[in-house]
């Protein structure tokens, strides 16, 4: 006999076996390319056999340094829970912040950082020294959660003090890889900001879409949430509500004033 906690569980299955079939249909069905994907383009357009490359919050195992490495990168990686037991070989970690990274002025030809400027605390001050530890004309390629997204609105309205177990039951993460958020540095306008205020020129910003992978547990919500992306996609004025930001920076020729404000920024589309 089935008993009842069965029943739910095989009905949560289903639920999430048509929540993904949804999501092939509108998504990878149709050749789209999610933002991890396009954040790696842009680093394979970056990326030299001669670059220096540090990537900030690498995490433990350092994902990102695979993909570094084929390119042919000397390859850097920085976190505060950085394990060099657990990363790929040749590959260097330390443990460290980005608003004081252990490095000497002018080390690193491209700085990369994905989902991580959104638990800068003082996100100028980490600019700071990611133009002070790049080489002249160096880059610093990034993608983040877009601050308007309607996650990170959840995100910012929820205590940190509550993500960790949110992120537990939502996404099965352990509890120590979750961090606090600030969302300080995760709109154009507040990227504008940063960079104009720190020595940077902006490059590139493009927003990027994401299909709803937390509504996945309900095949009605996931609809929902495709429905809502693709408004969000079709309708230019909306194009601030997506998902993502991928930007681009590159060290500007003079050092700034602290008094410098933000320029107005043209974003890309897709």
């Amino acid at each position: 006999m089935t008993s009842l906690s069965e029943t739910r569980r095989g009905r949560a299955r289903r639920g999430r076996d048509r929540s993904r079939a949804l999501v092939y249909r509108h998504y990878h069905g149709r050749g789209w390319k999610g933002a991890f994907r396009r954040y790696e383009e842009l680093l394979e357009s970056l990326v030299k056999p001669s670059s220096v490359v540090l990537d900030v919050g690498c995490g433990r195992g350092f994902p990102s340094a695979d993909l570094l490495l084929r390119l042919g990168a000397e390859v850097h990686g920085l976190d505060p829970m950085a394990d060099p037991a657990a990363v790929p070989p040749r590959t260097t970690v330390k443990s460290g912040l980005a608003e004081a990274i252990p490095y000497p002025d002018g080390t690193f030809d491209l700085l990369t950082s994905r989902s991580v400027l959104e638990h800068l605390e003082e996100p100028e001050r980490a600019f700071r020294e990611f133009r002070r530890v790049l080489k002249p004309g160096g880059h610093l390629a990034f993608l983040v959660p877009n601050r308007y997204d309607y996650v990170s609105i959840a995100a910012m309205l929820i205590p940190n003090s509550l993500h960790a177990s949110v992120i537990r039951r939502v996404e099965g993460r352990d509890e120590h890889d979750t961090f606090p958020t600030y969302y300080r540095a995760n709109s154009v306008g507040q990227i504008g900001h940063l960079a104009a205020r720190t020595g940077f020129e902006v490059v590139r910003l493009e927003y990027l879409n994401h299909y709803p992978y937390l509504l996945t547990f309900s095949p009605l919500l996931c609809s929902a949430g495709i429905a809502y992306d693709e408004l969000i996609r079709r309708v230019r004025w909306l194009h601030w509500l997506r998902a993502w930001l991928l930007g681009l920076l590159r060290c500007a020729e003079r050092q700034p004033s602290r008094r410098s404000g933000s320029r107005s920024i043209r974003v890309s589309e897709p």
